[in-house]
């Protein structure tokens, strides 16, 4: 009966090596998991910046918005102003042309 087969020292490094690729998937599988903490982390703040950047655009809206509508009511007071303005100066120089007209016939009057 032949010997049982001896170990060569080419079969011992493949026992060794095992452990070292085990511990080379356990450090890329760490690497990875830190890589999608990570990846998490900043999908949180960029979901929170796009969050509050809404809500600021919101506002802005809110704002352009109110803005509009005053804008527009100081457009119709100015307009209403503007008539006013007309029909007070229309009635000054119907007043002036008429103490114009009183005065010419005061003056008629008074001659002898």
């Amino acid at each position: 009966m032949p010997d049982a087969p001896v170990p060569t020292p080419a079969s011992a490094p493949q026992s060794v090596a095992e452990p070292a690729d085990t511990n080379n998937v356990r450090s890329i599988r760490e690497t990875i998991d830190l890589l999608e903490f990570d990846l998490s982390a900043m999908i949180r703040e960029v979901e929170r910046a796009a969050a509050s950047f809404h809500g600021g655009a919101s506002a802005a809206m809110e704002a352009l918005v109110a803005i509009r509508a005053s804008s527009e009511t100081l457009d119709a007071k100015s307009q209403d102003a503007k008539r006013d303005a007309n029909h007070v100066a229309d009635a000054t120089f119907e007043l002036a042309r008429s103490s114009s007209e009183i005065g010419a016939m005061s003056a008629l009057q008074l001659e002898p």
